[in-house]
């Protein structure tokens, strides 16, 4: 899944610098570790969770009268447990991601400056952009690991969020007291059948505007991490001062979210008002695009910075 993703394609020429550091990196240093490692996070939570999904549908289909109720309760249960722990799990993937993508970053220049390394590296034939593009590509493959986690945690967030929907029941009230009337598996598909078939332009645009939002939010750490290290990177160029650098990456961070934060409250505005309208599914392509536009501006500019600053002389 990842395999066109991961850092090494940053690298398309033979680059020493970028091999040297390569070498430093102590675990899933090869493209081929760092793919069979983001396949098996993203995998085997996927699919255990998708075998006890289909093995309570078995239990309930084989239970009779009362106990399927119970099967049902049960199954009602551990996915509010399951959903608070993969939302906690999530949030702190994501603050570890951000904290992480720092810390693999933002010394890495600062510490061949201090070294007197690049003074050697000024003497060869190696270019700026090719030795920004080697720490740059290092400093992706130490944070993948646990980008691979929040990944994980968000895609096992949306099956959690479908396998919710399993079972669908009826309640009537009578006096103090509430009697279900029944419990079945909901039929997801044919009602989604049902519906293309009556209303196919807005059955079409839900699926349309929810595809979006999915694959937004599975691909957003990718394109935050990438920013974030970039930042460290350019930080690191400039600020020789460790505490003050740490500080400004801070900083950077804090603003990251902010925006981060002002989009999603647009897109959840957008969505529950007019998502399955024409100007809806506009408005959210237009909002996930500048996004995407903004993580990719922040992106480009913090490696220009790196690239004019790193081999200057001072």
């Amino acid at each position: 899944m990842f395999s066109y993703q991961i850092p090494h394609t940053f690298i398309r020429s033979p680059n020493p610098v970028f091999e040297v550091e390569l070498r430093r990196v102590r675990r899933l240093r090869s493209a081929a570790s760092l793919t069979r490692y983001s396949r098996a996070v993203l995998l085997v939570p996927f699919l255990a969770l998708i075998a006890w999904w289909l093995l309570n549908v078995w239990a309930f289909a084989q239970a009779s009268g009362y106990e399927k109720f119970a099967a049902y309760f049960a199954f009602t249960t551990a996915c509010n447990i399951l959903g608070i722990v993969i939302f906690l799990f999530a949030l702190v993937m994501m603050l570890a991601l951000d904290f992480y993508a720092v810390v693999v970053s933002i010394n890495t220049i600062g510490h061949d400056i201090s070294l007197g390394q690049l003074d050697l590296l000024r003497l060869t034939d190696i270019q700026a952009k090719d030795y920004v593009a080697a720490k740059y590509a290092t400093a992706q493959i130490r944070a993948w690991r646990v980008l691979a986690l929040e990944v994980a945690a968000r895609l096992l967030g949306i099956v959690l969020i479908i396998a919710a929907s399993t079972y669908m029941s009826s309640w009537s009230y009578g006096g103090c007291c509430v009697y279900s009337r029944y419990v079945m598996v909901w039929p997801l598909v044919e009602e989604f059948a049902n519906s293309l078939n009556t209303h196919p332009l807005r059955t079409l645009a839900n699926a349309a505007v929810i595809g979006l939002l999915v694959a937004a939010y599975i691909a957003e750490p990718v394109w935050r991490m990438r920013a974030v290290t970039a930042l460290g990177l350019a930080i690191s160029a400039r600020l020789r001062n460790l505490p003050v650098a740490a500080l400004t990456a801070f900083g950077g961070l804090v603003f990251i979210h902010v925006v981060q934060t002002i989009f999603v409250d647009q897109l959840l505005r957008v969505t529950f008002i007019s998502g399955s309208s024409v100007p809806g599914i506009t408005k959210i392509a237009l909002l996930i695009g500048l996004l995407v536009l903004f993580y990719r501006a922040l992106n480009m500019a913090a490696l220009s910075s790196a690239r004019r600053t790193a081999f200057r002389v001072v």
